[in-house]
């Protein structure tokens, strides 16, 4: 079908560029004469030019690009020139890459393209900015559903955008700004916010100096310098603006550089009681030109800065001035009429309101009402957030000059006022806020002073008497004039005896010549003086009393006391916990440096010539003896530790009391003996049974006949006794050794207390002992004391448990010795770093009569177990590169370690390591220094298996 054209439309629509269509020669361009125009292409551009809305039209392969009067805007007067009738890619090619691709959608595939506020950089005018768009792009079709061009609809939002950003950006900066401590920070916060909202690297706050006519600008970080510069010669015109609160433009620096790097440069100066304030200077490392825009966005920020500015000022004058401010607001109360009220709890609850809040709000009801419910108007306006804010943080909150909304007659508009107000946090007796004091002045209505003052009068004495302090008002003779309930409680007599009488009458601790030299030096100076006073209450109880005297605005003074004893109390016992401490560590030094050297003295022995069987066999026995010493000590350190943070876990067995007396009389016999004591040991006919665990139990005894045989000279007498006493079973442990003073028996068994010891420390110990001999009794739920009649008339220990019934059968079966390897020797495998440790370890196994290999890193026990089948993996858990964990799973992929026994070896005791090592895939877990006998007893268990036994077994 061949298309006619239509006649040539008229364009006879008013404007500038319907005008320019009918005047242009289209005859040269690439449309050819509008006579031969499509119909689809003359109906676009009557739809374009009669249309009030921003519309373009591009047509044809070059996207000959048409727009009305409405659109000429956003393309720009530059542009203007050669865009209508233009490609429209000549106009637009610097935002090609973004809507290139939505153009070829609508004339490749004939879809349209719709985009909201697209945010584009586009240049117009000759400059190049960020502009938003919300647009659609639809296709133009002839008859046969071609697509000859596309009909664009656009309507710039930049403003809009603009606008919601500064918004966005200014709540963003109050709610930072909110959180500044103090005003130098909330100046770099800001500065540092402004720079990257401006898209500005360098953005400082600072003010005018008037006297050497000189801006200075403070640093943007903590640690930077202030910049400095002159306003005069050239610059002096720069002054001139500022002062009349003009902004300085400077979009091209380079020939002047008053600031280094800074090519461009926006100064704002923010006008306060008619003079420059605070003062913003904006810039950038390359010319620039500062639009309107710009210079809207910085004067916002600015003011705002000051606002807040202004408020971190007066708080931090606040914090600073803290003991003066109450006696000025007192004065201010005096001279101004307030507002008042106070509100309770985290609702805000009213529960006082004065005649002016009254009148401020409409005379409402809204006594026992939520401030939201009672002021509903108030929603919006920022005062309930503050609320919330300064009784969650307990910060008081400052405001001037602010503007407030309110409803103050039913049914009206609201009224809009201008007030100075302060939220103060009221605290309880235990310090922890309770609700808020509102307070302020209608500066756009004057109420009466003396109701405020009444009411501030009353306020005050509510919060002083809520003191849990003592607080008094006296004269400069210290005759007290006015007392607090805490001040009348410590005074210990009623307040109509206190007031008019002398402060030392009153208190006994403020009688004295010190007290009057110390108030004297407060009226003198004009300074608080504080000191901690000791003294007796009158049934003789020793105490101490913190006094600190504050002078006052008519030669009168403030006094506030309490009673700071157990403070004294506790710091003392701090000092004698810390002595004890003290002496434990040099007595752990001295316990453990004495195996040490018999073990250092062997150790060399072994390094000499060849030594005979007897002699090595005693240099061995020194060894072992001492070990165990060391061993022993550091196993009462770890009891200690577990009972103190409650990680032992006692067994509950059934216990013949006379067994256990048994057991620890075996344990001690060795040290009896050898100090040659005589040793009486007491129990009665009839059973007696204890249910515990046997173990601690006799550590307990063995515990105290140890200390009854270090603490009595040779040739002493010790005897342990048994009686059963209805339902009590009692141990008692007798010495006739150096006894005890009296007060060594009151603290005997705290910890790491201790008796007078000679130079050369002969018992023994770590002062550790009965400490935890205290704490094992207790968790058995039974008790121990001491008793002595003095040094050198011995000492007597009770251990009291409760009494179980119980018979022969139903005692646990005594323990019985492993009984020596019997099948075959045991292919073990011993890795640890510690080279000294893994050889001795080695050589007591082959001794036991097994086949020994040792290997010192993880790597190298991997290689062996590759080629050789192991029985028993002995494994250092901390090795280098790989701990022993790690190398056990490894092992156990190996075809040598497959069906082996992992057992660790560590210095690391406690019941999560234990429960590592068995999560690990660990049987067994020895603690270092490993007990060989145990060790033996264990393989030997082992070797009586098959030769390849399941891992893990026991």
């Amino acid at each position: 079908m061949t298309l006619q054209p239509a006649a040539v439309p008229s364009f006879n629509q008013p404007g500038r560029m319907a005008r320019r269509l009918r005047e242009h020669d289209w005859s040269v361009s690439t449309l050819g004469p509008r006579a031969t125009w499509p119909h689809s292409l003359n109906l676009a551009l009557n739809i374009c030019l009669d249309s009030h809305f921003p519309i373009a039209v591009w047509w044809g392969p070059d996207l000959i690009q048409f727009y009305n009067d409405a659109y000429q805007p956003i393309i720009g007067d530059d542009k203007d020139v050669t865009g209508f009738g233009g490609p429209a890619f000549d106009s637009w090619q610097e935002i090609w890459d973004t809507i290139g691709p939505m153009v070829e959608q609508v004339m490749q595939q004939g879809e349209a393209v719709r985009g909201e506020d697209l945010p584009l950089w586009i240049r117009r005018n000759g400059v190049l900015g960020l502009a938003h768009f919300t647009f659609s792009y639809s296709p133009i079709r002839d008859d046969s559903g071609a697509v000859l061009g596309m009909f664009t609809a656009a309507v710039e939002t930049t403003a809009r955008m603009d606008l919601e950003r500064r918004q966005a950006f200014r709540l963003k900066l109050a709610q930072d700004l909110r959180q500044m401590p103090g005003p130098d920070a909330a100046m770099q916060a800001a500065s540092l916010a402004l720079s990257d909202y401006l898209g500005a690297p360098f953005v400082r706050l600072g003010a005018i100096d008037a006297a050497t006519r000189c801006l200075v600008l403070e640093p943007a970080t903590p640690d930077g310098a202030a910049l400095t510069i002159a306003l005069d010669g050239p610059l002096a015109a720069w002054h001139t603006a500022l002062d009349a609160g003009a902004p300085v433009r400077l979009d091209d620096l380079r020939d002047q550089a008053p600031l280094p790097g800074i090519a461009s440069l926006l100064i704002l100066p923010a006008i306060e009681d008619g003079s420059v304030g605070t003062v913003l200077a904006v810039g950038k490392h390359a010319p620039y030109r500062w639009t309107d825009g710009d210079v809207l966005s910085a004067r916002e920020s600015l003011d705002q800065i000051e606002g807040v500015l202004s408020r971190l000022r007066a708080e931090q004058l606040v914090r600073q001035n803290l003991a003066t401010e109450i006696e000025r607001l007192r004065h201010m109360f005096d001279q101004a009429p307030s507002f008042l009220a106070v509100t309770q709890g985290p609702q805000h609850v009213f529960d006082l309101a004065n005649a002016a809040f009254g009148s401020l709000v409409g005379e409402r009801d809204i006594l026992g009402l939520p401030v939201r419910a009672a002021l509903p108007e108030l929603g919006g306006q920022g005062f309930f957030d503050l609320l919330d804010e300064v009784y969650a943080t307990g910060v008081p909150f400052i405001s001037r000059g602010t503007p407030i909304k309110l409803q103050r007659t039913p049914d009206a508009p609201l009224d809009e006022l201008m007030v100075d107000f302060i939220y103060q946090p009221v605290l309880d007796a235990e310090g922890t806020v309770s609700g808020i004091l509102i307070e302020g002045t209608d500066v756009s209505m004057q109420y009466s002073a003396q109701a405020e003052l009444v009411r501030e009068r009353d306020l005050s004495q509510h919060v002083l008497s809520s003191m849990k302090e003592g607080f008094a008002i006296v004269s400069s003779d210290l005759t007290v004039r006015q007392v607090n309930d805490e001040g009348v409680r410590l005074a210990q007599r009623p307040r109509e005896a206190i007031v008019g009488m002398p402060a030392g009458a009153v208190w006994p601790w403020l009688d004295g010549d010190a007290t009057d030299a110390l108030s004297g030096r407060v009226l003198a100076r004009h300074a608080a003086e504080i000191r901690d006073v000791p003294f007796a209450w009158p049934d003789g109880r020793q105490a101490w009393m913190e006094l600190r005297i504050y002078p006052s605005l008519d030669d009168s003074m403030a006094l506030f006391f309490r009673d700071i004893t157990e403070r004294k109390v506790a710091q003392r016992q701090l000092r004698d916990a810390d002595k004890r401490k003290d002496e434990f560590l040099a007595m752990l030094a001295h316990e453990l440096r004495n195996p040490l050297a018999p073990i250092g003295a062997a150790a060399d022995l072994l390094r000499m010539a060849q030594l005979d069987e007897a002699r090595l066999r005693q240099t061995s026995g020194i060894i072992t003896r001492q070990v165990r010493h060391m061993t022993s000590l550091i196993n009462d350190l770890m009891d200690v530790s577990r009972v103190t943070r409650g990680l032992i876990t006692l067994e509950h067995d059934i216990l013949d009391a006379k067994a256990l007396i048994a057991d620890a009389v075996e344990q001690t016999r060795p040290l009896i003996a050898a100090r040659r004591h005589s040793l009486d040991v007491h129990t009665p006919h009839e059973p007696a049974f204890v249910r515990g665990d046997q173990k601690r139990l006799v550590q307990v005894l063995a515990n105290l006949l140890g200390n009854a045989a270090k603490y009595t000279p040779e040739g002493g007498e010790i005897a342990v006794s048994l009686e059963v006493r209805g339902a009590l079973v009692r141990f008692t442990v007798r010495d006739n050794g150096i006894g005890m003073a009296p007060s060594l028996i009151a603290s005997v068994f705290e910890l790491f207390m201790q008796g007078e010891r000679t130079s050369d420390r002969s018992q023994g110990g770590l002062g550790i002992g009965l400490a935890l001999v205290h704490s094992l009794v207790e968790l058995h739920g039974g008790a121990v004391s001491a008793h002595s009649a003095g040094l050198g008339q011995g000492s007597e220990f009770t251990v009291v448990l409760p009494a179980v019934a119980s018979d022969v059968d139903a005692l646990p079966a005594p323990a019985h010795r492993l009984p020596a390897p019997t099948g075959p020797r045991l292919r073990i495998m011993v890795v640890d770093d510690n080279v000294d440790a893994a050889q001795m370890l080695s050589m007591f196994l082959e001794a036991a009569g097994h086949d020994v290999v040792t290997e010192h890193s993880p790597y190298a026990a991997l290689e062996r177990a590759r080629v050789d089948t192991v029985d028993v993996f002995l494994l250092d858990i901390g090795l280098p590169d790989m701990d022993g964990y790690e190398l056990a799973q490894r092992l156990r992929q190996r075809a040598g370690g497959a069906g082996a026994t992992f057992i660790a070896i560590t210095g690391y005791g406690q019941e999560s390591d234990r429960g590592s090592s068995m999560n690990a895939g660990f049987s067994y877990h020895f603690v270092k220094p490993v007990d060989t006998l145990e060790l033996a007893r264990l393989l030997a268990t082992l070797a009586e298996k098959p030769a390849r036994f399941k891992a893990g077994s026991s």
